[in-house]
């Protein structure tokens, strides 16, 4: 009778081995391609092509030429990423790098992802699976989002220095400011504020906004911010911003029957022989609308 064992053993290893390729695609879109680690051979499935938006053909060579794919920049840490993964030899690998797809030499973000799938005696890995999948549109919004942000705080920053500068100025900026800029006291009481915070905040006039302000955004605060969190009041923000001469966060506003997301800067300045605190508020729905937009 013959030995079918060896047949057996070899079917039930490719069975494994597929079913665990149907796996890693399940998770991270699909599998496109395969490392032999001992001959340094690389080869990718046609979808790869696809998946990243280019137009390359299915892959195949040495990691030394899939590398010349990667941007310089991120060659130095795709390397040494790879190599203490190999070294270590246990989980999964991901990292982010900037691939050139197609004729026209454009870099796409990408995320890649792989597992180590054979050994040799020794446990030394030789053979990889992985793939690469498609982030471009996810990093560059990231990207718009923080130059957005950085500009700003950039915004802020020159605004805060002519404040500081003279009360003429002051007034000025103030008044033609598109942001909105509230000033408090050493005692948290309104001193003064811009048009653009008396239309966010919807009231008519300066002395109503000094009346009402501090009790309208004790009752927009909401008990907890998006991530769960216990949101802190006004007070313990200016209180902050006098220890440690300015503070930033991002935090919700409940007005006007809306959720506001808003990113928030609090600088300590002299003012009158004392010290003022200027609050600068910028409004992020703008922001997280386009972000949703690009991510649909």
């Amino acid at each position: 009778m013959q030995d079918n064992s060896a047949a057996k053993a070899y079917e039930k290893r490719l069975e494994d081995e597929c079913q665990y390729r149907i796996s890693i695609s399940d998770l991270v879109g699909f599998l496109d391609w395969e490392w032999d680690i001992v001959n340094d051979h690389i080869t990718s499935e046609q979808r790869f092509s696809r998946t990243v938006g280019g137009s390359i053909p299915a892959f195949e060579g040495s990691r030394s030429t899939f590398m010349q794919f990667i941007h310089p920049e991120d060659l130095p840490v795709y390397k040494k990423k790879l190599a203490e993964y190999l070294e270590k030899g246990e989980g999964k690998y991901e990292q982010i790098v900037r691939m050139m797809i197609g004729p026209d030499k454009r870099y796409f973000w990408v995320m890649l992802y792989a597992t180590i799938i054979e050994r040799d005696g020794l446990g030394k890995p030789t053979k990889m699976i992985g793939c690469t999948r498609n982030i471009d549109k996810n990093m560059r919004t990231e990207t718009y989002l923080r130059t957005t942000l950085e500009e700003s705080i950039s915004r802020c920053d020159l605004l805060m220095a002519d404040i500081e500068r003279s009360e003429g100025a002051r007034k000025s900026m103030f008044k033609n400011s598109p942001h909105i800029c509230i000033m408090f006291d050493s005692a948290f009481e309104v001193i003064d504020c811009n048009p653009a915070a008396l239309n966010f905040f919807g009231f008519a006039n300066l002395d109503d906004f000094r009346h009402d302000f501090v009790d309208l955004v004790a009752s927009a605060i909401p008990n907890r911010n998006r991530k769960g969190e216990l949101s802190h009041s006004l007070s313990y923000r200016l209180e902050t911003a006098i220890h440690e001469g300015a503070t930033e966060f991002e935090t919700e506003l409940f007005i006007k029957n809306e959720y506001i997301p808003i990113s928030v800067i609090i600088k300590k300045v002299e003012h009158t022989g004392s010290f003022a605190l200027m609050v600068y508020i910028v409004d992020l729905r703008k922001s997280y609308e386009i972000r949703a937009a690009l991510q649909m």
